[in-house]
């Protein structure tokens, strides 16, 4: 026994045999997705430590999701850095005239 909705009855629920074809709809929720792009400078006072090192920015990714985390956003966020063309995430800015 299948039952199906019937909209000559109100749209109530009606049993009818599984081997009778009826038209039907099908439903799934999709979750929106959102993709936000940020821009992070960094200021190096070691160093020793190269920001395109993967360790380094697996670190830096938990930090910031952390804060995120903090602010209130969903934990159901993924990060993930942006590599350059050259294959790096980080390139270091040159300096403006006025800088020098």
């Amino acid at each position: 026994m299948c039952v199906a909705a019937d909209f000559h009855n109100s749209g109530r629920w009606e049993g009818f045999d599984c081997e009778l074809k009826k038209p039907f709809i099908c439903y799934k929720y999709v979750v929106p997705v959102t993709m936000q792009v940020i821009k992070v400078r960094l200021e190096r006072t070691n160093s020793d430590v190269d920001p395109n090192d993967p360790t380094f920015q697996e670190e830096m990714l938990l930090k910031i999701k952390k804060e995120l985390r903090d602010k209130g956003l969903d934990d159901n966020i993924q990060l993930t850095w942006r590599k350059q063309p050259d294959g790096q995430v980080f390139q270091k800015e040159e300096k403006k005239r006025d800088e020098l």
